[in-house]
């Protein structure tokens, strides 16, 4: 495989999970969102406020960063291929993949000091982020490091 067939190759790999990154930030801000209103309500401030910092970085860093990934990757084809711009997408997906994966880790922190586990909404975003293919990302990752 040329260089160019790899890019292409390792682009449609990063726009397919964008897509579904992005999908999933999506979902996580509403659940987010959800969560620090019940934390509003039952008067848990601390709780609310972490939640409210998080959702405010899913929808102003992290979403905003995935797109402008998937609009580049919907282009590979127009575009000679350029590794390093490749690194700089797989890192950030990577790194906003292992965000919404804290950000799970969080909520079931916070509800064991309660002795409750997730929510069926909760425990799906879980089981749907666990089911990404980060694996094929990392590969990636670990090609343009050599």
């Amino acid at each position: 495989m040329d260089n160019k067939e790899k890019f292409l190759s390792d682009e449609k790999a990063i726009f397919n999970f964008a897509t579904d990154l992005y999908y999933k930030n999506k979902s996580m801000e509403d659940l987010v969102e959800v969560q620090e209103q019940k934390d509003l309500l039952s008067l848990n401030h601390k709780a609310a406020q972490e939640f409210n910092e998080i959702n405010t970085a899913l929808a102003s860093y992290c979403q905003p960063q995935v797109k402008a990934i998937l609009q580049v990757s919907s282009n590979a084809e127009d575009i000679s291929p350029d590794f390093n711009m490749m690194k700089v997408q797989v890192d950030q997906l990577i790194q906003n993949y292992d965000n919404l994966k804290k950000l799970i880790q969080l909520q079931e922190r916070i509800l064991a000091k309660k002795d409750k586990t997730l929510s069926k909404s909760w425990q799906d975003m879980k089981t749907q982020i666990d089911q990404m293919d980060i694996n094929k990302m990392k590969a990636i990752q670990k090609d343009l490091e050599k």
